[in-house]
């Protein structure tokens, strides 16, 4: 009778050499090998699942903001600033400080900065200093006519590197929101690298240029949100926000300008990037980095080599 002859001992030997590589960007140099237009069409579809990821917690706050693209973008940049261990801080803090108290407030960096920094919980306890001091006090008038509650100081994490410390993060963002017009068609016009560093790019206010927080001082030097920091923000934010708002109003053009704009970014220096450039792996801008995270992050640390666009090409080339 006709036969077919799986060779599953292959496919076994194969899934378990994944597995065991998993960990340390073992398919890297599988994807260098590749025809780059099979590698592009991997790398696409990563990089769209992590998209839609983004655009699920996007769309919640739009949802959340009663469907006002203002309030969302405004909440979005929070949450873009907290990075990965205070994003939800920074979001929780968005809600607590509401957009029309910065919009009525944005005339005044000292109002904008006790609105932040009072509202975060970050404040208490440092009156020794006669600016700290002054922001506590108009902290007190407008927690009053805002009806804000503040965050508990407890809520930030606080560790890594100072540049990078929350009460700096909500110093520049006051900056960003005294002297920028706080206009969704400027996001949405970005279409290069240098179009972030436009909007982004900004200093926080002169107490801050001697200090990190309001009892650590520091060297004289300005403190600004930088290339990297604006990099961020453009795949954190402003894709997603493009992509979202595209998608919403039918407009492809947008979503496409999107995408392009992620190529245009250089790519994230972290150690996941560089253990899978140092496999092998074409890493060129943002969009190839993100797509890569995807990989890593949602098939490779869990094991799931069998779900993988890469894992199940590796396999089926057994077959």
């Amino acid at each position: 009778m006709p036969t077919l002859v799986l060779p599953l001992a292959a496919v076994e030997k194969r899934y378990d050499e994944l597995l065991a590589g998993a960990a340390g960007a073992g398919c890297g140099e599988y994807l260098a090998g590749l025809n780059p237009a099979v590698r592009l069409g991997i790398l696409n579809g990563l990089m769209l699942e992590r998209l839609e990821g983004k655009l699920g917690d996007l769309m919640k706050i739009h949802r959340e903001s009663a469907s006002d693209w203002n309030v969302t973008l405004y909440t979005m940049i929070f949450r873009a600033m907290g990075g990965s261990s205070n994003k939800e801080s920074f979001t929780r803090l968005a809600r607590a400080v509401p957009f029309l108290a910065m919009s009525h407030e944005r005339g005044s960096i000292v109002s904008l900065e006790a609105l932040l920094l009072g509202g975060a919980g970050l404040l208490y306890g440092y009156d020794d200093d006669p600016y700290i001091r002054r922001l506590n006090g108009e902290f007190d008038l407008l927690k009053r006519k805002y009806n804000i509650q503040p965050l508990r100081a407890a809520v930030w994490q606080t560790s890594g590197y100072p540049i990078g410390s929350p009460t700096l993060r909500l110093a520049e963002l006051a900056s960003f929101f005294a002297n920028r017009e706080f206009i969704l068609g400027k996001v949405l016009e970005c279409r290069r690298c240098d179009d972030l560093y436009t909007i982004f790019r900004t200093s926080a206010s002169d107490f801050w240029s001697t200090h990190y927080s309001p009892e650590s001082r520091s060297a004289a030097r300005s403190k600004t949100i930088g290339a990297d920091k604006a990099q961020s923000l453009g795949m954190n934010l402003v894709v997603p926000l493009m992509f979202a708002y595209g998608k919403q109003t039918g407009d492809e053009r947008l979503q496409e300008r999107a995408l392009s704009l992620l190529e245009s970014i250089p790519y994230e220096r972290n150690s996941i990037v560089r253990r899978w450039q140092g496999r092998g792996a074409p890493i060129d801008n943002a969009f190839d980095s993100q797509a890569i995270l995807q990989l890593n992050n949602s098939y490779c640390t869990p094991g799931r080599c069998a779900e993988c666009r890469v894992g199940r090409r590796r396999l089926s080339e057994n077959l």
